[in-house]
């Protein structure tokens, strides 16, 4: 599937191709990495029916679901950066942190809001 796709510049002048719509799927996979780092348990507890059991969150790696994210939304939405569709993330990384930053608010404008393909 060809997807429209628009182009933005980072306040540094690197050019960096973004898809403009986010897929079903592809937002499906980018909530399924925060599940992923959560790990529930059972918790008995009284109640005026006797004893029962109630899932609870027992941890929770928020740093490393919030890293995963980030940078699996970037492999997703960001087809080229710096006219290059090799390694985006690392190259990102390798860049002021201003450039990582724009263009993640940007892909997460996108899949946050979703919009119609035209």
């Amino acid at each position: 599937m060809i997807r429209e796709t628009h182009t933005i510049k980072t306040s540094s002048g690197k050019e960096a191709i973004l898809k403009s719509w986010i897929t079903a799927r592809e937002k499906r996979d980018l909530n399924e990495i925060t599940l992923k780092h959560v790990k529930f348990g059972m918790e008995t507890e009284a109640g005026p029916k006797g004893l029962s059991q109630k899932p609870v969150m027992k941890e929770y790696d928020a740093a490393a679901a919030m890293r995963e994210l980030d940078e699996a939304t970037i492999r997703v939405m960001v087809v080229s950066f710096d006219g290059s569709e090799e390694d985006i993330v690392n190259r990102l990384l390798d860049c002021p942190e201003a450039d990582w930053g724009e263009i993640l608010t940007a892909v997460k404008a996108i899949v946050e809001n979703p919009t119609v393909p035209k």
